[in-house]
């Protein structure tokens, strides 16, 4: 077992002779990590390199999920803030590992975050059944951090289809904080910020307030905390989903196809008179879906417009390189659930419109809804 516990020198000495003993340096580290071993992060972009760099340095054993056939086996996670100045960052190389290679040890005890785009997460939860059901183990709990919507509704189904003894405890999350990729290691990170989430399923004989559930959020905050990011849990994981999917479904696609950062959205104009309108069809679909976006989600919205205000969102680098976008679980998501509601959406309707005709302009691939 891969354990790691950072000593800083201005702990007593009795601290220190104590973090010799192995198994104080376990016990130790299990408490710290609510009881997990290792952390394994799917995805290793921008914010799953974040994540890694953060619980690397905090300490804990960390390894990040990457597709077959990757020429490095080793990723050392380089930060610096949105000014450009360094960060502190991983202590050392990550292992990079794929799926294929996973053995029973090492999903015992882990912890999974899941961080890849909403296009790819279901692929991965067939992949990662098929880990579970040959190994006959799985994570005590998984936590999804992908932009989108309809994806709790996809983690739901995915875990009807998993064998009882064989259920993680499944928590959907969303990163309120930006980090760009500048390169295959380097990530600038816009923050602080805040990180929230909510139980979507839990494994059977253990409810939502069972004392040896998973501890998530002392996990969390053992390596997100040191940042300033602040974590808020919450009942209700398809509120916070549409909270940040209506950000998203109403911010990105319009910025990416105007070729500007979010700030823009902060200036009188058009593109904020256009934002809001798509905002308003958000909150709409949302609340006719059975979820209130209030004052309190709106000032959160604002605030992350301007604390982001320097970046460009991941839809932007995209949809200009023909890479697939997440307008499928955003855009093209809302309009298809607005529809089924009998709601218009006609703000959601240009902006896809306005993509398609870009991708054709361009000769890159349409892209459809996801249902």
């Amino acid at each position: 077992m891969e354990v790691a516990i950072v000593v800083h020198d201005s702990r007593s000495r009795s601290v220190d002779l104590l973090d010799h003993n192995p198994r104080h340096h376990q016990s130790l580290h299990r408490r710290q990590n609510g009881g997990c071993d290792t952390i394994h992060i799917a995805g290793p972009g921008a914010l799953g390199l974040f994540l890694a760099a953060s619980f690397s340095r905090a300490g804990t054993a960390t390894t990040l999920i990457t597709r077959p056939g990757r020429l490095s086996s080793t990723v050392t996670p380089a930060l610096s803030s949105a000014n450009g100045e360094p960060l502190p960052s991983s202590p050392a190389p990550l292992p990079l590992r794929p799926l294929e290679d996973f053995r029973r040890e090492d999903w015992e005890g882990s912890t999974l975050l899941v961080a890849v785009k909403a296009t790819d997460l279901a692929p991965l939860l067939a992949q990662l059944r098929e880990s579970f059901l040959k190994l006959k183990i799985a994570p005590q709990a998984i936590l999804v951090l992908s932009n989108g919507l309809g994806l709790v509704e996809l983690m739901r189904r995915w875990a009807g289809t998993m064998p009882h003894d064989l259920r993680s405890a499944l928590a959907r999350g969303t990163a309120w904080f930006g980090c760009r990729r500048e390169s295959t290691e380097r990530v600038r990170f816009a923050g602080p910020a805040r990180l929230d989430w909510a139980w979507v399923t839990h494994p059977p004989g253990h409810p939502p307030h069972a004392p040896d559930r998973p501890d998530l959020s002392t996990l969390l905050r053992h390596g997100l905390t040191p940042w300033g990011i602040e974590l808020v849990q919450e009942d209700s994981p398809e509120h916070l989903e549409w909270r940040k999917g209506a950000w998203n479904a109403s911010m990105n696609a319009l910025l990416a196809l105007a070729d500007a950062q979010n700030g823009e959205l902060l200036t009188p104009g058009l593109l904020q008179d256009e934002f809001a309108a798509l905002l308003r069809e958000s909150q709409d679909v949302a609340r006719a879906d059975g979820v209130v976006l209030d004052a309190r989600d709106q000032k959160l919205i604002w605030e992350s417009i301007n604390r982001t205000r320097t970046n460009w969102n991941s839809m932007h680098g995209d949809l200009r390189s023909g890479r697939p976008t997440e307008l499928p679980f955003l855009n093209r998501w809302l309009v298809a659930r607005a529809r089924t509601l009998d709601l218009p959406v006609p703000a959601h309707e240009r902006v896809l419109e306005a993509v398609d005709r870009f991708r054709g302009e361009r000769g890159t691939c349409q892209e459809s809804s996801t249902d």
